[in-house]
């Protein structure tokens, strides 16, 4: 196996000036407005409790460590700008954070061979960038498992997709046809709507013309609170399942309980999960932020993962080329090329929180 180049700044067409012996500063993506804004205070929260712990020790190449937030709701090109002014500036050293793939395609032309990238947020699987580093999850991690749970533990045979229309949805629902072709599974029917859409009357009503057994929600955000609503207020909730592998715990809060009947979500984290290591995180979380706290989630925590497993990459290993095997949050997760396995649960809301049901993705079983 070969290394991603997460170590290694080659030279480019855009000059860049030496920060040698300067703080070590990343630029860091993740969104304070837009549909995915619901995420930005938990992703800003463990973003920091990250620094916080490297900053304790040797930061990264002795250095300290310093995040430069980038607001990751922009348009996709009005970031890459951003990130190439920045580098060429010479004010950043790497990039991460967590933000939607049609950022991620954009930022990712514009880092190339310049500076790393470790992208933290789940992502729709295919032919991976080789200049990035993937630490979310994968369709064949967190989907396809998840909806084999849900055949065989709940029954769900029949599916409609709801998503938003950007790149991962849209590539995501690919692997979702392909999954279910070969698993005895059917999709009734697709939906794609812009992001920021806050009305889903219409498509409530198209889904009770022939009705699935469950919904695949791949909505973003306040997106996905919007659906969740409309969807409640046409009684759907009890006869019709819903699945997401990008809820978690600030959508639950900001649809209110009765909107989160019958809701599934799968992830690497949940703020409910009790391994040791979930734990431990937590606890460091509550003394270092205390009650007022943004609530941990699987999102606010991939940005804490990313941003160890960036500075993690620094040192290559001193073992021959083979698989690295990381502690985390989410137990031990192992970057094979430049794609990140994990452990993956799924769980159910239950209120204003999840209750994990079971373990479907481990990083030796795949």
């Amino acid at each position: 196996m070969n290394h991603p180049p997460v170590e290694r700044t080659r030279g480019s067409t855009h000059s860049r000036p030496n920060r040698a012996g300067q703080s070590y500063r990343i630029g860091y993506i993740y969104p304070q407005s837009g549909p995915a804004g619901i995420y930005g205070p938990s992703c800003q929260s463990c973003g920091q409790l990250a620094v916080d712990r490297l900053n304790a020790t040797d930061g990264i190449r002795s250095r300290p460590v310093e995040l430069v937030p980038i607001d990751g709701g922009l348009t996709p090109p009005q970031v890459a700008h951003h990130v190439d002014t920045l580098i060429t500036q010479g004010s950043i050293d790497a990039i991460t954070g967590w933000h939607i793939s049609a950022v991620r395609a954009e930022v990712a032309r514009t880092t190339a061979s310049r500076i790393p990238y470790v992208y933290a947020a789940l992502h729709e699987g295919g032919t991976l960038n080789p200049h990035v580093v993937y630490a979310g999850e994968s369709p064949a991690m967190q989907i396809g498992p998840a909806l084999h749970w849900l055949h065989t533990e709940m029954g769900l045979q029949r599916w409609a997709i709801v998503g938003n229309d950007y790149i991962w949805p849209r590539n995501t629902a690919q692997y979702v046809r392909q999954y279910t072709r070969t698993n005895n599974l059917t999709i009734t029917g697709e939906k794609y709507v812009p992001l920021g859409t806050d009305n889903y009357d219409t498509v409530v009503h198209e889904l009770t013309t022939n009705p699935p057994d469950g919904i695949i929600m791949l909505l973003v955000g306040q997106d996905a609170v919007s659906f969740s609503r409309a969807f409640t207020n046409a009684g759907l909730t009890t006869d019709i399942a819903r699945f997401s592998p990008i809820i978690e715990e600030n959508v639950l809060l900001a649809a209110d309980s009765n909107s989160n009947h019958n809701l599934y979500a799968s992830a690497g984290y949940f703020d409910t999960l009790l391994t040791s290591q979930a734990l431990d995180f937590a606890t460091t979380y509550q003394n270092t932020y205390g009650d007022r706290s943004p609530r941990l989630n699987s999102i606010g925590e991939s940005c804490y993962e990313a941003i160890m497993l960036l500075a993690a990459l620094q040192t290559p290993p001193n073992d021959p080329p083979h698989d690295r095997v990381f502690e985390s949050p989410r137990g031990q997760t192992t970057l094979t090329g430049n794609q990140i396995n994990q452990d993956i649960y799924i769980a159910q809301a239950n209120g204003l929180e999840f209750d994990v049901l079971d373990r479907i993705n481990h990083p030796n079983l795949t």
